[in-house]
């Protein structure tokens, strides 16, 4: 059975992560991850489009969209 409340602590702790920082693509792809990992898909969409809203200029993008293809595959 998973533990969930390393996934719980992770939640928590890059939720932080974005408050302090709110424009990190990373904090997002890892709060992103971790909703994935306790099956909530709908949270972890939610999060990488917000991520998609704030990297105006797509450095990030790949990441982005590997991240959502990882999740529409395993949905």
């Amino acid at each position: 059975m998973i533990n969930y409340n390393y996934y719980e602590e992770a939640i928590l702790a890059f939720e932080k992560a974005i408050q302090i920082k709110p424009k990190s693509i990373e904090a997002r792809l890892g709060l992103s991850k971790a909703y994935q990992a306790i099956s909530q898909p709908d949270k972890a969409e939610l999060v990488l489009n917000e991520a998609l809203e704030i990297d105006p200029k797509k450095e990030d993008i790949e990441d982005i969209y590997v991240a959502l293809f990882d999740l529409y595959i395993y949905r």
